[in-house]
């Protein structure tokens, strides 16, 4: 027994009786509180005012029968009740026990003298009786939730057993299949689900009733070109049964998103051929495949003349309508085994592989002049078009793919600068490498010197229309040669590796920056920052960023740092690894240039970033081109739907925007707002606090 007073309620008309009762109990224990009653309407009296946690009631009362009088009070009484008879029997206890008594007594000296253990066992019997109530109560609860969630979930669940007959499923299944309970319940669940007539080895069902484990794997269904996501799991459901349990997601939506953003990784968005990234792809296979057979790989980089006086003078419309008939053209002009690519604007370039012979080379090469010099006609218009080309062979000119694409490039410059359509690269064109070489020593002194600035870029939030960032981009003023464009400094401090200190400068920078303008009263805004691939490769990226924020005493949130996917994607393991460091430290990380690289939705969900940068070539034609600006709404979704923010660059136009704010991106950067501004005029156009447009409620 525990330290409680127990109250008992004796309901006994025979005096003698009731006084021997209390007498026992009383003498028995003090935690025994004891009431006596002679009538029913006494004990009515004495329920509400005593509250007793047991009643010793007897059978036969003046103004009534115990039996009859727990027949008709609640049966959903809070204390047991023992039925106590001068004389029983065994259909007297079964009436008793039926009106809701817990036990039946009959009156004697020894049970009396035995009571207090009767009511000490009857209150554990009661205390036991109730948690099982409770517990049984709980479980149905549990159950009827779990019968709801089951009907509810929008994933086509089935439990089957180990011959992979279905025995449940919800409501989502019947949906799928069209069939009533009476047609699912029972049959094969490849059957049923996913009309298949033979069971496939590499099924998750299969692999787990083999060996006891969670298995996931993608299934398409015969019929309706779906594809599902499907996980079986073992599903005990007693020692003796074995089921599992099969959830199908249809991911088929999904699927056709990833199909399309890897396209568009790998290919021009205009004209539907490759691009640089799967052209280098392809040309180190082709490389290395002519190794072994003693073959040459050609590389033909054209760029179309006068091509821009077309675009200025007809409209971009025209200008890429032109641009796709002529991708078709060299299409037809080479062979299958031949890669012909778009690098952008008007340059394209073709790979010639298995090449026996370099005279195949200019073969080829006459068939895409001949197609490419052909008339073409636009409408009502008819055009003639050049191009100057530019040639270089593996092995003759190197073995590695990015020289080979620069030496090709170089030769075609040289073919445009001496008038001839087509040049094939040699060593002494490599002599402007020697204006690159003094860029270089002229960039160790731009560090030294401190010619190297940060503009920046307003980056507007479309909910509010007010400026809620920046990007800071790196500028470099040469003494001599004046503005020096970013896209000719910064491959060459990649390489010379001159990127690591001008980018920790950059971040320093932007730090010191983010001080002054909290110090002249303008609002906190955050500042993103471009990493290079190689700063990000350095082991010690973020200590070195915690360094830079701890000795300038500015807050993490203020500092954002873009990365692109080409980074991530060279070990993504290890950029785990860095991006979780750099999370941790409390930054804001964004993907720059998404849709140009080769991750995955599968990657991009382990990583933890922020934002997601829709590229400028996606957003170029959004409000022209369906197929573009359905990439680009769905890159917004894909962002929303892994809690990450979308934000396009490269804004310049009113339709731009208001496609953009349609489809609920986030923010947005480009000309149509500001151009990359010095540090005097970004900071007035701060302090302005501009709504750049108006918000609709």
């Amino acid at each position: 027994m525990n330290n409680l007073v127990n109250r008992i309620l004796v309901v006994e008309d025979e005096l003698s009786h009731a006084k021997a009762i209390k007498r026992y109990l009383l003498a028995y224990a003090d935690q025994f509180e004891v009431s006596v009653a002679d009538s029913l309407q006494e004990c009515r009296h004495q329920i509400s005012t005593f509250c007793p946690d047991i009643l010793l009631l007897d059978l036969n009362l003046p103004d009534g029968q115990a039996i009859e009088y727990l027949k008709s009070t609640d049966d959903k009484r809070s204390y047991p009740v023992l039925i106590m008879t001068a004389q029983g029997s065994e259909e007297l206890a079964v009436e008793a026990i039926k009106a809701g008594a817990l036990d039946y007594i009959v009156k004697t000296p020894e049970t009396f003298s035995a009571m207090p253990r009767i009511v000490e066992r009857s209150l554990r019997e009661w205390s036991a009786l109730q948690d099982r109530q409770r517990a049984d109560a709980e479980a149905g609860q549990a159950r009827q939730e779990w019968e709801t969630t089951f009907d509810a979930m929008s994933e086509v669940i089935t439990i089957h057993d180990k011959q992979m007959r279905i025995v449940r499923a919800n409501a989502a299944a019947y949906h799928m299949t069209g069939a009533t309970p009476g047609e699912l319940i029972g049959q094969r669940c490849c059957e049923a689900l996913w009309s298949k007539t033979s069971i496939c080895s590499e099924c998750p069902q299969v692999q787990t009733i083999w060996d006891g484990k969670s298995h996931c794997g993608m299934v398409h269904h015969q019929h309706n070109e779906r594809i599902f996501e499907v996980t079986t799991t073992p599903f005990p459901a007693s020692s003796d049964l074995e089921y599992y349990i099969h959830v199908a997601r249809d991911i088929t939506t999904q699927k056709k998103y990833e199909k399309q953003l890897e396209f568009q990784a790998t290919h021009d968005l205009l004209t539907g051929l490759t691009n640089r990234v799967l052209l280098k792809d392809r040309l180190d296979q082709a490389i290395s495949y002519a190794k072994r057979s003693g073959r040459y790989v050609a590389l033909v980089l054209l760029d179309l003349d006068r091509f821009k006086v077309v675009n200025d003078t007809l409209g971009h419309a025209l200008g890429d309508e032109l641009l796709c008939h002529v991708a078709i053209r060299l299409k037809k002009a080479v062979r299958d085994t031949d890669t012909v690519a778009r690098f952008g604007g008007d340059e394209f370039v073709v790979m010639l592989t298995q090449v026996c012979d370099k005279n195949d080379v200019m073969a080829v090469f006459d068939n895409i002049s001949e197609a490419l010099t052909a008339p073409y006609e636009l409408g009502a218009r008819r055009f003639n078009l050049s191009a100057s080309f530019g040639v270089s062979l593996y092995p003759d000119h190197s073995d590695d793919s990015d020289t080979l694409i620069r030496y090709a490039d170089i030769a075609m410059y040289q073919a445009k600068k001496s008038g001839n359509s087509c040049a094939i690269y040699t060593s002494d064109m490599g002599l402007e490498g020697v204006d690159t070489l003094e860029l270089e020593n002229d960039l160790h002194q731009a560090v030294e010197h401190h010619q190297l600035s940060l503009h920046y870029q307003p980056k507007v939030n479309l909910r509010t229309g007010q400026i809620a960032g920046c990007e800071a981009l790196l500028r470099w003023q040469h003494p001599q040669r004046g503005m020096i464009p970013p896209a000719k400094f910064i491959p060459i401090a990649e390489q010379t590796g001159l990127i690591v200190p001008i980018g920790r400068w950059v971040i320093e920078e932007a730090c010191r920056q983010s001080l002054s303008w909290l110090a002249a009263g303008l609002p906190p805004i955050r500042i993103a920052v471009n990493l290079s691939a190689r700063q990000f490769r350095l082991g010690d990226l973020a200590e070195t960023v915690k360094e830079i924020l701890d000795q300038f005493g500015v807050s993490s949130d203020l500092l954002e740092l873009e990365l692109t996917e080409s980074m991530i994607m060279d070990d993504p393991e290890r950029a785990r690894k860095t991006l979780h460091e750099l999370k941790h430290l409390g930054l804001h990380l964004s993907l720059d240039d998404f849709g140009t690289g080769y991750s995955s939705l599968n990657y991009l969900r382990r990583f933890p970033v922020d934002s997601l940068k829709i590229d400028q070539s996606f957003i170029h034609d959004v409000t022209t081109d369906p197929s573009g600006a359905s990439v680009v709404a769905s890159i917004v979704d894909i962002a929303h739907n892994l809690n990450l923010n979308a934000i396009a660059e490269g804004v310049e136009t009113r339709d731009q925007l208001e496609f953009l704010v349609a489809n609920d991106c986030d923010a947005v950067q480009g000309y149509l707002f500001s151009k990359p501004l010095p540090v005097p005029e970004f900071t007035a156009l701060l302090a302005e606090e501009k709504c750049w447009f108006a918000v609709a409620d």
